[in-house]
């Protein structure tokens, strides 16, 4: 069975994922990938922003609070925007996609602001290849300095 192609953000899958509260200056939704400017989150966009500092746990508007996913040691689960392969396994790899479809793009070299760290298959949906999650950790993170 093919993997679904379902580009709906990211969960973490370390438990427990620790949460603190920013305030937004866009409108986020569940999943996204955040960066931060001027003290305020909003998506990552890789042509804008160098870095990441989480990923929003809930849908918020602009201006308002939202808890993010901000610690740098989270590992996250994510849809591959192309063909995954095994081999990609510690890839250095970019964030694609905007607020609520963001996927990880195994193809991406612009930041390569996420680690691969593992494939995280589906039940029903075990293929490597088009559509594959990933589990990833956050490597180009605000709080790492990088």
């Amino acid at each position: 069975m093919a993997n679904y192609d379902n580009p709906n953000g990211f969960a973490p899958v370390t438990s427990p994922a620790r949460k603190n509260v920013y305030t937004t200056s866009a409108a986020v939704s569940r999943g996204d990938a955040l960066a931060i400017a001027s003290g305020a989150v909003l998506p990552y966009v890789v042509a804008t922003h160098d870095q990441v500092v989480g990923v929003a746990a809930h849908d918020a508007d602009s201006g308002a609070d939202v808890l993010v996913y901000d610690d740098p040691d989270t590992e996250f689960v994510g849809q591959c925007s192309g063909t995954f392969a095994a081999t990609m396994i510690g890839a250095s790899v970019d964030i694609e996609g905007s607020t609520g479809i963001m996927e990880i793009d195994e193809n991406g070299s612009t930041d390569q602001v996420a680690t691969i760290v593992g494939h995280y298959p589906m039940v029903g949906a075990t293929e490597v290849g088009a559509n594959s999650r990933v589990k990833f950790r956050i490597t180009g993170h605000v709080n790492l300095g990088v």
